[in-house]
């Protein structure tokens, strides 16, 4: 019986083993490169997987994608399989074809444990993506993963690093509403009024992102946003400061900080 094919259909890890002492090749791989450890890690099926490492498989190989089974363990968020292919000599920054590692991926899911694993094993905090130069910190940001944002910083992120955009961590939460993020990365002394490639700053992306047809909560959540920025130290320059917000389909908020950026420059508007 083929191994690969035993564990792509959830063969149990007594008749994987079976299968090796009959001499199966524990790392033959499909056409584009594919082990039967890829298919164990990405079923999440550890003891396969365990047995699969004992008897030799080589926990490096990539397939034709540069998808690693560290990789896959990453995305399924499983420390115990992440724990086990490091043990085993698994290289923590190895990429994709993308140049996403383990460690950006492990941020995008919000996995704590498995960032802290990939971290302690080495991982590299301030490796970049080949497409966008987007960090472990970036992408965690953009997913709202509070918690992944304050154990990126801990290990050394640089708050401040940019993506080929031009775009910092903040500006990469602020862009999604990622509230908590925010919170996190304006606590941790994230430049407020730092500005991207198009000279947006995160205040601006906050008023940019607005909608006419924006509902209750998302209005609230861009004022709670914005009324943070601004405490902490967002200013505008330019006479477009006060064009922005008019436009952002939200009166209240812009006339609201109208008067916390500028109280000597008021704007007459009627508010909603």
């Amino acid at each position: 019986r083929n191994l690969i094919d035993a564990v792509k259909q959830g063969t149990s890890a007594s008749m994987v083993a079976r299968l090796l002492e009959e001499g199966a090749d524990v790392n033959a791989s499909e056409p584009d490169g594919t082990t039967a450890l890829h298919w164990a890690v990405q079923a999440d099926a550890h003891d396969t997987a365990q047995t699969l490492i004992t008897a030799g498989a080589r926990v490096h190989t990539a397939n034709r994608y540069g998808v690693t089974p560290l990789v896959l363990a990453a995305t399924n968020g499983s420390a115990n399989l992440v724990t086990a292919l490091l043990a085993a000599g698994a290289e923590p920054d190895a990429a994709t074809l993308g140049g996403d590692t383990p460690l950006m991926i492990a941020a995008r899911t919000g996995r704590v444990d498995v960032i802290q694993r990939l971290l302690a094993a080495g991982a590299a905090v301030e490796a970049t993506e080949n497409w966008k130069r987007q960090t472990a910190l970036m992408w965690a940001a953009a997913e709202g993963n509070d918690e992944a944002v304050l154990t990126l910083i801990a290990a050394g992120a640089d708050i401040e690093a940019r993506s080929a955009g031009q775009l910092s961590p903040l500006h990469f939460g602020v862009r999604q509403g990622q509230a908590a993020a925010v919170s996190a990365l304006v606590s941790a002394g994230a430049d407020v009024n730092a500005a991207d490639s198009g000279k947006d700053t995160a205040l601006a992306l906050v008023l940019r992102g607005r909608r006419a047809d924006d509902g209750w909560t998302e209005r609230r959540e861009a004022e709670a946003r914005a009324h943070l920025l601004v405490r902490n130290g967002a200013t505008w320059n330019g006479p477009s400061a006060w064009h922005l917000p008019l436009l952002s389909a939200h009166r209240k908020l812009a006339f609201a900080l109208c008067h916390a950026l500028a109280p000597d420059h008021w704007i007459s508007a009627s508010v909603d």
